[in-house]
């Protein structure tokens, strides 16, 4: 049986948050922030790192965007 896990980051990919924003969140990053994979949760949420000023946290794939180096 195939997995449901999404494919489309690994750990250490870089990212960009193209989701909503929510100014009352302060987990939500603002749109264009960058970060980097740390890890999966499946099955299509990523650990991400952000960079400052945001922490580390869980995030949709759907709101989330590769970016090339």
């Amino acid at each position: 049986m195939e997995s449901s896990w999404s494919k489309t980051f690994k750990e250490g990919d870089r990212v960009e948050w193209i989701g909503p924003e929510d100014p009352t969140d302060p987990d939500i990053p603002t749109r264009g922030a960058r970060g980097t994979v740390v890890s999966i949760d499946p099955p299509d949420e990523w650990v991400v790192a952000w960079d400052p000023p945001w922490a580390t946290g869980v995030y949709s794939e759907k709101y989330l965007r590769e970016v090339k180096a």
